[in-house]
């Protein structure tokens, strides 16, 4: 009886030191935390714009001293927005222990009405371990989907923040869960109105698509040609659209010469055939030619020139016409030219008299 009692009590002082023992351990690392989180709502509605430019007409003839005018035009579109939402903010954890922290996990949760829960975990990876007494700020973002943007819903963010050495919990996660609400506020407009800066000093505004147009005068500055490029850009975009203008020299038409014109009336349904010419580089001839047809008969003209100019002032040369009837009538033309008068003949009485001899 005495042994077993003895036993007993050997027994019970063992289990005693044990336990002390394990509590010792457990208290040299656990700790206590309490946490925070905050939240904030985000709405924007982002706007995007096309710009173009054009310069019409692009090309300018010019001859010397003359201007000519082109007109410019800017046009930009204003597409219908994209709305873009999301919730931030921080959950704030404190150490209360005297012991550092141990695999701390910071979540996070979005809910609002009728949705589908929104989760994502916190980056701790930046400062993974609370020293005691020490209190730190993790930054948390959930973007919102275009279904979940509703001016008057109202959104919870609950956050659950653990460690694995809560006192009286110790090698299981448990700490605090705490939670926020907010609401999305009156959208802040990105790009909603534009300004356009055009390189020619002008600028405009602009709140929808639209376009101005201008004028631009170029004068010829006796180049073979020159280029002008002229370029508007949205300042808040950086976005731009370029047009040019090409001036190009344009040689000035000879003045016409009555001298060298002359007008020949050949009758009914006759038809001038078959042009062949010979011309020296002293020459420079126009001919006009008034046709009239008669009785289905084809003329043909034939044309050889030659021009002679003399070494002094004034040389008048004469062209006479000798017309011959084959059934072909044919013109043969000599002329000798620096100031030229030509001398027709009556062609309808020339053929009326062949016709007649018959």
């Amino acid at each position: 009886m005495k042994k077993e009692y003895m036993s007993l009590v050997i027994v019970f002082v063992i289990a005693i030191t044990l336990c002390g023992a394990i509590e010792a351990c457990e208290d040299q690392a656990v700790t206590t935390i309490c946490a925070g989180v905050s939240s904030n709502a985000h709405y924007q509605i982002k706007y995007k714009w096309a710009i173009d430019k054009t310069a019409t007409p692009d090309v300018l003839n010019l001859v010397q001293g003359d201007t000519g005018t082109s007109k410019y035009m800017i046009s930009v579109v204003k597409d219908a927005g994209n709305k873009v939402a999301y919730v931030d903010g921080y959950v704030t954890i404190t150490n209360n222990g005297n012991k550092p922290t141990q695999n701390l996990t910071v979540k996070v949760k979005l809910t609002t009405p009728g949705k589908t829960a929104i989760s994502t975990d916190v980056d701790t990876s930046t400062h993974p371990i609370l020293a005691p007494g020490e209190t730190h700020k993790y930054y948390y973002k959930i973007n919102l989907h275009a279904s979940y943007i509703n001016p008057a819903s109202t959104y919870k963010i609950n956050s659950d923040v653990t460690i694995t050495n809560y006192a009286g919990h110790y090698g299981k996660p448990f700490g605090h869960s705490p939670s926020d609400t907010t609401k999305l506020p009156t959208p802040a407009l990105i790009n909603d109105k534009i300004h356009v800066i055009d390189s020619n000093g002008q600028s405009w505004i602009f709140s929808t698509s639209g376009f101005i147009t201008y004028y631009k005068t170029f004068i010829y500055k006796g180049n073979s040609q020159d280029i002008y490029k002229n370029t508007a850009k949205i300042q808040e975009t950086c976005q731009s659209a370029s047009a040019t203008v090409t001036v190009k020299w344009k040689p000035k038409d000879p003045p016409d010469d009555p001298s060298i014109s002359g007008n020949i009336t050949i009758g009914d349904n006759a038809f001038i055939l078959d042009p062949s010419q010979n011309q020296n580089q002293n020459q420079s001839q126009g001919q006009s030619q008034n046709l009239t047809n008669i009785n289905n008969n084809f003329l043909t003209n034939s044309n050889k020139n030659t021009a002679n100019s003399d070494s002094y002032g004034n040389n008048t040369n004469n062209i006479t016409t000798n017309n011959t009837f084959d059934p072909n009538l044919a013109i043969n033309n000599l002329n000798n030219m620096d100031c030229i008068s030509a001398l027709v003949t009556n062609i309808n009485q020339q053929i009326q008299a062949l016709i007649k001899d018959m």
